[in-house]
């Protein structure tokens, strides 16, 4: 192993995240680089690339799962991470573990030497390598921003996807529907399958065509459903004569699930056979933290990283549909507040018009990371909310539950490292109270 001053004290995961002082640097001229130094780990091992404005963490997710059922050895790699870093990177659902995030961090440093390189191009670089050290049977592979410039656009995969389009990093990506569809077609190969579960029509048009340029067949999602039961702990449906149950809660989600049914056909097709029970299996235990994640019931605590307007649109969707069950308890109405912080570059006044249709009460919070500050959000929030609160990210949840009481309701929203930071305060309270128990039981 290489040496590195000071080894006992060296912390790869800090290292990682000092490499985003260097921001974000679009373009894979350097990831094509690091890649050749390690040897092309990406290319040693099938893979999927699934880009899209949203739900591409939710299909990699219900991909894997689905995968993972049908006895393959499955790497998974997401981003951003909610609670620690090690959740970017899975194999058959299980983290990268510390050590191993270490032994890599040290063998890549030593081989990138003084190149420059982004945190998200070390972190994939990382991920690549790990997914061929560990021998997987197949990966999914999340991108990070856009398509044709991400990091992880250096690898030719068995199926693209791309899952939808919406508004989002338009300084980046471009100001239009159009612009944006065209950054996400980056991850389109000649030759290789495309599955899109975008329901545009010149959006469709706009990727058939590329899809024709480039001799690669398209495949659209199924439009064609019937829900059967929908309710805070999941969803049946019916697609083409099969029924389904899902994990996941919301619409959007069953959407998500048509698409990689699709991915699932073309699968076949190439000769990767999936079966129907591992898809059904696949489905009913897939998971994706911090996305209508069902946290507690008493208070009923729902936490979603809905982090731009289409999100937003999706969660509205799902709090009108289960209006009863999460706004009335015993047919009377139920306390109910929301916990927001709105990241930086995002749609202020349309997300908190959107929470306004269902909240009279708001707590305005900001992450650690990429944040509108919170007095600005509650300048805004105070044309829609009859009362306004702002607060410490960590001491928000104290005072929800002081507000609605064990019988309310309580929404945290707005952003993904809003969610992510407080689900990780939360866990760290409860790992506590367990050590607590523990000790106080051995007396």
């Amino acid at each position: 192993m290489p040496i590195i001053d000071n080894l006992d004290s060296f912390d790869p995961i800090q290292y990682l995240f000092d490499l985003q002082h260097s921001g974000v640097k679009l373009g894979i001229e350097r990831m094509q680089d690091l890649v050749k130094l390690l040897g092309h780990p990406q290319n040693q091992y099938p893979a999927i690339h699934i880009a899209g404005t949203n739900g591409k963490g939710s299909c990699s997710a219900i991909l894997a799962s689905i995968l993972q059922k049908q006895g393959l050895k499955v790497g998974l790699y997401t981003s951003p991470h909610l609670e620690y870093f090690n959740e970017r990177i899975k194999i058959n659902g299980k983290e990268i573990t510390n050590q191993e995030i270490l032994e890599l961090v040290i063998e890549i440093k030593d081989k990138l030497k003084d190149n420059e390189t982004t945190f998200f191009e070390f972190t994939t670089a990382l991920a690549f390598l790990y997914f061929a050290r560990q021998k997987v049977d197949i990966a999914v592979i999340e991108v990070g921003l856009g398509g044709r410039l991400d990091a992880t656009n250096v690898f030719t995969p068995l199926i693209s996807v791309i899952t939808s389009i919406g508004l989002e990093h338009q300084r980046i990506l471009g100001d239009t529907l159009e612009k944006i569809a065209n950054e996400k077609a980056g991850i389109i190969k000649e030759r290789v399958p495309v599955v899109c579960g975008e329901t545009r029509p010149e959006l469709i048009e706009l990727f058939k065509q590329i899809c024709s340029d480039k001799n690669s067949d398209f495949y659209l999602r199924e439009t064609d459903y019937k829900i059967t039961r929908s309710d805070l702990y999941g969803q049946c449906f019916i697609s083409k004569k099969k029924g389904y149950t899902l994990s996941l809660l919301g619409e959007h989600q069953i959407n998500n699930a048509l698409t990689v049914l699709k991915v699932v056909e073309v699968l076949n097709k190439l000769g990767v056979m999936v079966s129907f029970e591992s898809v059904h299996q696949g489905l009913l235990e897939a998971k994706w933290k911090g996305r209508l994640q069902l946290y507690s019931q008493n208070p009923l605590m729902i936490f979603d990283g809905a982090h731009n307007l289409d999100g937003m649109k999706c969660l509205s969707l799902f709090l009108e549909e289960n209006k009863e069950e999460l706004f009335e308890i015993k047919s009377e109405k139920r306390k109910a507040v929301c916990i927001v912080g709105i990241s930086n570059g995002k749609n202020v006044k349309k997300m908190l018009e959107c929470l306004s249709t269902y909240f009279d009460s708001i707590i305005v919070v900001q992450a650690e990371h990429r944040y509108t500050p919170k007095e600005e959000v509650a300048e805004v929030a105070k044309k829609y909310f009859s009362e306004v609160q702002v607060a410490e990210l960590h001491e928000s949840i104290i005072l929800a539950k002081s507000n609605v009481g064990e019988n309310g309701f309580i929404l945290v929203t707005g952003s993904l490292y809003v969610v992510g930071d407080l689900l990780k305060h939360l866990n760290k309270e409860k790992q506590e109270g367990l050590k607590l128990q523990g000790a106080i039981g051995n007396v």
